[in-house]
């Protein structure tokens, strides 16, 4: 179960990534790269869409009154946590 999740979370990486490398010219995101790989560790950790993943880091930013790359570093070191539906 656990390598099925680090497995979809690299496909989800790699295609950021990809992206990234490829748009890089056309496209300027908002967020760093540090909030988009937290998007897709929540969407992992969740069970959830891409978009899901933002908005579910998003109403943490609003309650601890932080910013998302705050949010998404704490993501990426493991002290915030996201867990799917029950």
């Amino acid at each position: 179960m656990i390598s099925r999740g680090l497995s979809h979370l690299r496909e989800i990486t790699d295609a950021f990534t990809e992206d990234l490398v490829t748009n890089s010219a056309e496209i300027r995101f908002s967020y760093t790269e540090a909030v988009y790989r937290a998007q897709g560790v929540v969407s992992v950790q969740a069970a959830c869409t891409l978009d899901t993943a933002f908005a579910l880091m998003q109403n943490t930013v609003e309650a601890a009154d932080e910013t998302i790359e705050y949010v998404a570093e704490l993501v990426m070191m493991g002290q915030v946590r996201f867990y799917p539906p029950t």
